[in-house]
């Protein structure tokens, strides 16, 4: 999983950074206005700010009509626009190839320069373990919300630093001398650090040019202003492969990360708190357009092949929930019907019991290999508990299934836990499927709570055994105990 923690400061309720350690499967648990949906929220936030390029986002486009921000004052703490909301995320970069953003026209040409001129600067590939991306929005009078400041750490040493102040049009590049030192060992050729110090470590701020924002674009190589760099001695003092090259690792190990991030972003699916059912006659999208209010996962329903469309399928019958019901397109416009298999009745979706509704998108997205990042808002919604715990075993199926899954989940179900705790006690089981298998660090629960009116984000860690390392605090499994004794 590439995704390991987000960071958050002045973002909505939180003030003081906190961390959330993420998981394949990561649940949010606490009391109602705590602050589950921030982290949810956040991940909307950095979708809008990489992938719509909107710092002061009204709505969340794509994710339907009805995915609200409300812009940048609703999102820093306390509506404060003296303030800079910072979110930084962990990577884990380890098998990943970071873009070198060389065309195949370049990398002939600075081949063949090697060649020609006897010097070898075949750039290796960088040996990244993990990377920390750094974004800091503010708010200026003239220009409104805006990113003021961008980073990038490897291996928990901070690179580079790219800023801009207020309406300034000019955005600088500062890089971090102890770690362009270490290059040598993340190239595994120490002529890397002698290139990047050689060519643009006399500069303190290296000026860039053709960006709007300090965020590079992670489809085109950063670009150095003209007075912010020098020919390279070593590489015959040639200005035009020296530029290229420079531009190329600062790209690499800057833009590179970014363009990883986005692609992550860009798998985002969030399913809203209370899902709708279509309407009568409702011709389903052949792009799902609104996920958040449940629309998303019929239109998605409809255009599934067969395989996926029986997964689905299922997931309701004797192998999940055990209902009377199959569900299935008709028509030219592939409108969804749903066969009462015990009585031969074909109703629609809108004739079924509400549970339904609510879940059938979560299904339908954990059932879909394309849907790789899933955020999802009490998906145990009008769900019997019995049903609480067999959606808990489709979560833990579905990212064994598809390794690369993952879910944020904001939950208040008791049940999902437990059943999550039980998979991992006797995951060792002869007895269990290997689907059900749940390793403790599978798992990311996240208990928040409040102290001196701050709120609290703190990793529950689970045991082999299917424990937690530490009590729970007071507020949650203790209502059972008080009712029984």
């Amino acid at each position: 999983m590439i995704l390991k923690a987000i960071h958050l400061t002045n973002f909505k309720g939180i003030e003081k950074k906190v961390s959330i350690p993420l998981a394949p499967l990561t649940l949010l648990f606490g009391g109602n206005s705590s602050g589950k949906s921030t982290v949810l929220q956040a991940f909307l936030y950095l979708y809008e700010l990489l992938i719509n390029k909107n710092a002061d986002p009204v709505r969340v486009l794509n994710q339907g009509d009805s995915c609200f921000l409300n812009g940048f004052e609703n999102l820093v703490n306390k509506k404060d626009l003296s303030k800079s909301i910072r979110i930084d995320v962990d990577l884990d970069t380890s098998n990943l190839i970071l873009d070198n953003f060389l065309s195949d026209t370049e990398e002939v040409m600075l081949s063949e320069f090697s060649n020609e001129k006897d010097i070898n600067f075949e750039l290796n590939e960088p040996t990244v373990e993990e990377v920390r991306v750094s974004i800091e929005v503010a708010h200026d009078e003239l220009v409104g919300a805006y990113v003021s400041f961008f980073s990038i750490s490897l291996n928990n040493d901070l690179f580079a630093e790219i800023k801009r102040d207020g309406a300034s049009k000019q955005i600088w590049l500062i890089l971090k001398p102890t770690t362009v030192g270490k290059l040598g060992d993340i190239y595994q050729d120490e002529a890397i650090p002698n290139i990047l110090s050689e060519g643009v470590g006399s500069n303190s701020f290296i000026q860039l040019d053709q960006m709007l924002s300090p965020i590079p674009d992670p489809n085109r190589r950063i670009v150095i202003g003209k007075n912010s760099w020098t020919a390279i001695q070593g590489l015959g003092a040639n200005y035009f492969v020296s530029k290229v090259l420079l531009e190329s690792i600062l790209s690499q190990l800057i833009a590179g990360p970014i363009k990883v991030l986005q692609q992550e972003l860009q798998n985002l699916t969030h399913i809203g708190p209370v899902r709708i059912t279509p309407p009568r006659g409702y011709a389903p999208n052949k792009i799902p357009s609104d996920w958040y209010s449940g629309l998303g996962g019929w239109d998605r329903f409809a255009n599934l092949d067969d395989d996926v469309k029986s997964k689905v399928n299922g997931y309701f019958s004797k192998s999940g929930f055990k209902t009377k019901y199959e569900f299935l397109t008709k028509g030219e416009y592939k409108n969804i019907r749903v066969i009462d298999t015990a009585n031969k009745i074909m109703h629609e979706p809108a004739e079924l019991g509400i549970g339904i509704s609510q879940i059938f998108p979560v299904i339908v997205a954990c059932s879909d290999a394309n849907e790789k990042f899933i955020s999802v808002e009490e998906p145990e919604l009008h769900l019997h508990p019995a049903w609480q715990l067999i959606l808990a075993d489709i979560f833990i199926q579905s990212i064994m299934e598809a390794k690369n899954k993952f879910f944020l989940i904001e939950t208040h179900s008791e049940h999902l836990v437990l059943r999550l705790l039980y998979r991992v006690r006797h995951r060792n089981s002869k007895t269990i499927s290997q689907k059900l298998r749940l390793e403790p660090d599978d798992l990311s629960i996240i208990c928040i709570g409040s102290k001196r009116g701050k709120p609290t984000y703190e990793r529950k860690n689970v045991t082999d055994d299917g424990d937690f390392f530490e009590a729970w605090p007071d507020g949650f499994f203790e209502e059972r105990d008080g009712e029984l004794f």
